[in-house]
């Protein structure tokens, strides 16, 4: 008789047993990807079995992904085998192939990973205690509309530009999601209030990595200010003449850092090594670490009014909305070079184009933008890109972007992917979330 084995592929996606087989010899059949079934790979593939002995052949049965085989359980490998007849008599269960190689890895929670690029699967699923957990990894971003991708699930992971608004939040909670994990910091994407409301616990990375982010604002500052990027797209073309390509010195200018959590502090630490002055706001200043560093901190006018360079460094609140807007550049110094590694709406895009235009702003160096939804994080290359204002900035010389990718080191993801999937784990054993996480 032949058996049935059902493997649910962590990308949640079908793949018919007709179009996805390959065939080993007259007895077995499996989808691809799953011919040795061994392997590191196997890890991700849950089995829900239902075992029935019919001689040598063994029926397992689940969902609709169907893998047949007719030959002995030694097919699968000695351990898988050892594993079937000892649980020949036993009830229903659950299991995965990880298990037949290691007997504590059974999976205990299922999870929709919402907006996922390849760097995220891969982190993942690298992670410590990864195999205890059936990922389903979609592509397109958390909505109302997408939030019946999550039925089943016990958790959801998003990132920054999924939204997760009451309306969305009542559908995940109506399928009994239980918990958010934030694959970041800033939660402004998803109301809070809403959450409690509906009993959904909602978890974040508080601190992957404030040295990836803190670095990349450095990054900028130097590209921008040195004009590295030009030189190197000229180079290319074999033009070596160096007209400009003049910049300034960091050493010895003011720079100004509007907010000193983890980031904001690091970041002013590098600016001190440059030999800079570097003067702070923070409506909570850490006056022992700013006296440590030699570090002053001053009233937010003041910043603006003293400082070469500025730099942003807070989350997206009610109150920092638009904190630099056509009222607050009017008091910057002629020339500014502004810094921006947090939120896209810190800044009012509008004010901005015109200090650029008028001259005032001398450069600007952007991570983030206020209206990046749908846009950072997509390959538009072959398309016309309908944000007027975007396009606008790119046109200007002295100003650069990139993608929101100043959290992309191999130190910050394997820190986001530690912290989520030892939470998604804390949920199911009713055990505390990881310290500072939850909101």
């Amino acid at each position: 008789m032949p058996a049935r084995v059902a493997a649910e592929p962590t990308r949640g996606r079908s793949f018919p047993a007709s179009r996805h087989q390959k065939t080993l010899g007259p007895a077995l059949t499996i989808p691809v990807g799953l011919s040795n079934l061994g392997s590191h790979e196997s890890r991700s593939f849950a089995i829900y079995s239902q075992r029935q002995m019919h001689g040598n052949a063994h029926q397992l049965q689940a969902s609709s992904h169907i893998l047949a085989f007719q030959a002995g359980p030694e097919i699968l490998g000695q351990r898988f085998a050892n594993r079937v007849a000892k649980n020949k008599d036993a009830p229903p269960h659950f299991t995965t192939f990880a298990e037949c190689q290691n007997e504590k890895n059974t999976i205990v929670i299922q999870v929709a990973v919402y907006n996922t690029k390849s760097y995220d699967q891969e982190y993942l699923e690298k992670a410590a205690g990864t195999e205890q957990v059936q990922w389903r990894f979609h592509e397109f971003r958390l909505s109302t509309e997408t939030a019946l991708a999550a039925k089943g699930s016990q958790a959801i992971c998003i990132f920054v530009n999924d939204e997760a608004n009451r309306g969305c939040l009542e559908v995940l909670a109506a399928q009994g999601v239980r918990l958010i994990a934030l694959r970041c910091a800033g939660s402004n994407n998803v109301d809070l209030d809403a959450a409690r409301e509906l009993g959904l616990i909602v978890v974040r990375v508080p601190a992957y990595s404030p040295y990836s982010v803190a670095e990349h604002t450095v990054g900028l500052l130097l590209t921008l200010n040195r004009k590295i990027h030009r030189a190197y797209n000229r180079v290319r073309e074999l033009n070596f003449s160096l007209g400009g390509l003049v910049g300034s010195d960091v050493h010895g200018k003011t720079v100004g850092i509007i907010g000193t959590g983890k980031i904001g502090q690091i970041a002013a630490q590098i600016f001190r090594g440059f030999g800079a002055e570097v003067i702070a706001y923070d409506s909570f200043p850490s006056k022992d670490w700013a006296q440590t560093n030699g570090i002053r901190y001053v009233d937010l006018d003041r910043l603006l009014e003293s400082s070469h360079i500025v730099s942003l460094h807070v989350p997206l609140l009610p109150e920092t909305r638009y904190l630099l807007n056509a009222r607050t550049l009017a008091k910057t110094k002629k020339g500014v070079f502004l810094l921006n590694t947090s939120r896209g709406k810190l800044v009012d895009t509008t004010a901005l184009i015109a200090a650029l235009k008028s001259g005032h702003v001398g450069g600007v160096g952007l991570d983030v933008y206020e209206e990046e939804e749908g846009v950072f994080f997509e390959d538009l290359s072959g398309q016309v890109l309908l944000d007027d204002e975007l396009s606008q900035l790119l046109m200007f010389p002295n100003v650069l972007i990139t993608s929101h990718q100043a959290f992309l080191t191999h130190e910050a993801l394997s820190e986001i992917a530690r912290v989520t999937t030892q939470n998604l784990l804390n949920l199911d054993a009713n055990a505390p979330f990881m310290e500072g996480t939850i909101l």
